[in-house]
């Protein structure tokens, strides 16, 4: 495993490393206007889709035939991706708690504990992007699941959207968020998260398992 998330690492450093200085404007650009959601949560939906960047170009080069003679099974192949993807949403969360705290903090903000329910409903919603697009791209491939891609992305955003005008764009709402502990909430939300994650993995695997089957007795 260790050697497989090495090579998720070079190959998206190689490829996806763009996603690295846009996901580090938009997250200053949350800092400055925190009442838009969307800023927060963009950067966390490119970061979640890293894997699907290496995987692209594991299908590009033909991975899957070289790494069939490798001792490395088909499901830890598509694990790797799962625990890729978990990586990259963690440290984006990691930072931009740190961050949106700090900012929270030394702005006087009565709404600090918010900060907290948002880093964790920003991380749940990097986990629920791959929980659906993942199992349709194993399945189809990047190339015959890009639509698919699309269509995924841009609920997610019409989603922050809504999310951000019936909620964060009020202090007042922020703070009453606050004060009924909205952490707890979105803690709670998160621990499904993971549930739906762990399934969507187990899935994933199964589908990639009979499409390389499939590709085989062609």
């Amino acid at each position: 495993m260790k050697g497989l998330l090495k090579k998720e690492f070079y190959v998206f450093m190689a490829r996806g490393r763009v996603v690295l200085p846009v996901s580090i404007i938009f997250l200053i650009c949350s800092l400055q206007d925190h009442a838009n959601f969307y800023f927060a949560v963009f950067p966390v939906i490119l970061l979640a889709n890293g894997a699907l960047t290496t995987l692209a170009y594991d299908e590009h080069c033909t991975w899957q035939t070289y790494a069939g003679v490798l001792p490395i099974s088909v499901r830890m192949r598509v694990y790797a991706k799962y625990l890729f993807s978990l990586l990259l949403i963690g440290g984006y969360t990691a930072v931009y708690a740190v961050l949106r705290f700090a900012w929270l903090l030394l702005s006087g903000s009565a709404a600090v504990c918010c900060g907290t329910a948002t880093a964790l409903y920003v991380m749940l919603i990097g986990m629920i992007v791959p929980c659906v697009l993942f199992p349709l791209m194993f399945r189809f491939g990047v190339e015959r699941g890009r639509v698919f891609y699309y269509i995924v992305i841009l609920a997610a955003a019409v989603g922050t959207s809504v999310f951000s005008n019936f909620t964060l764009t009020d202090p007042q709402a922020a703070e009453r968020a606050a004060q009924s502990s909205a952490y707890v909430f979105a803690a709670a939300a998160l621990a499904v998260g993971a549930v739906l994650l762990f399934l969507s993995a187990r899935l994933s695997a199964l589908l990639y398992e009979r499409r390389l089957r499939a590709a085989l007795s062609v």
